[in-house]
């Protein structure tokens, strides 16, 4: 398994949370959040 794609998604109304999604070749998908310094991991 290898991962095919990494994406942030920010929510207007939380502006210090970002979601973070992970992707793979097998069609599985992780999703975690960050809190603080959510710019930080979005750069």
């Amino acid at each position: 398994m290898k991962i095919r794609a990494i994406e942030t998604v920010r929510i207007a109304e939380r502006p210090n949370l970002l979601w973070v999604e992970v992707h793979t070749d097998q069609g599985i998908t992780g999703l975690g959040e960050t809190f603080f310094l959510s710019r930080t991991v979005e750069e």
